[in-house]
């Protein structure tokens, strides 16, 4: 029964011209299953249900009448679900792949049972079982071989560090006499190198107000942030002013240094090629024009 309702869905499809490539283009149903159906092969579908749907949708994409279509897939499962007479024993409801071998008009079928073979659903929930308990396992050794393991080494551990403590704590101490002696003898500081000039960089580390001549000329008067630094190069004399010690910190012919004074103090330093000179502090710096020239005492 089921080969005649394949012969009759193949006999439609190729009145009209159509190809198993063209009917899974419109319907969407692989080619498979669509020459499964037209051969009445139900094995090769996944589900009856589905086996349903996609008759009924082949059915009325070929013009057929597909509510009979699928009471005649109904009656063809049916029938072959029923006890054959012709039974081998050894294939019985128990044996899930063993066919059914009848000879019927001289020809030898065979027929399956549809709820001897295992879903794939059935098959999923083996594979994942078996996963899950394979992995539940190696989580349990793992965790035994650490507890395990733990209470085993933690007893060498403990006693191979107490004796490292115990040297540590009965070491002599250290007299401090070498010490005191290196750390009290002064270090003299590099000599200035000869320049003939005067090279100077400012590093600003806070916000400061600073004027720079360079030669008795005004060369900058204003603010400065905090990680600017200014190059300046005279000839004769370079003078630096500023309101804020702190924040101007002072490279002198490839020398460091250090800030010109304290926070919010105004200090002036006079810089000539090989010697530098800090006038006596008086009073916040006046404009240029009325400025003496400063008198100051001479810094190896």
């Amino acid at each position: 029964m089921l080969q005649k309702l394949g012969e009759q869905l193949q006999q439609a499809r190729q009145a009209r011209g159509l190809s198993l490539e063209d009917a899974e283009r419109i319907i969407r149903i692989r080619r498979k299953y669509l020459a499964a159906l037209e051969r009445g092969d139900h094995l090769a579908l996944p589900t009856a249900l589905q086996v349903r749907g996609f008759l009924q949708s082949y059915g009325t994409y070929l013009g057929l009448d597909a509510a009979a279509l699928v009471a005649q897939l109904d009656r063809a499962l049916a029938a072959a679900r029923r006890p054959s007479r012709w039974h081998v024993p050894g294939f019985g409801a128990g044996s899930e792949a063993s066919p059914l071998i009848a000879r019927v008009s001289g020809r030898r079928m065979a027929f399956h049972s549809i709820a001897a073979k295992p879903s794939s659903w059935r098959r999923v929930q083996r594979i994942i079982n078996f996963e899950l308990l394979a992995m539940l396992s190696v989580v349990a050794v793992l965790g035994w071989a650490f507890v395990w393991g733990g209470r085993r080494i933690a007893p060498t551990l403990l006693a191979t560090a107490q004796p490292a403590v115990t040297q540590a704590a009965v070491a002599p101490t250290a007299t401090p006499t070498l010490i005191q002696e290196v750390l009290q003898t002064p270090t003299a500081p590099p000599p200035l190198t000869t320049f003939t000039d005067v090279q100077l960089g400012l590093l600003f580390e806070q916000r400061s107000y600073v004027r720079v001549l360079v030669d008795d000329k005004l060369d900058f008067d204003g603010q400065a942030v905090a990680g600017e630094r200014l190059e300046y190069a005279g000839v004769q004399r370079v003078e630096v002013t500023t309101a804020n010690g702190a924040g101007v910190r002072v490279q002198f012919n490839q020398r460091d240094e250090g800030l010109m004074g304290a926070f919010g103090e105004i200090v002036t330093w006079v810089f000539l090629p090989n010697q530098k000179s800090t006038p006596t502090p008086g009073a916040p710096p006046a404009p240029i024009g009325g400025t003496p020239a400063p008198t100051g005492t001479a810094v190896p």
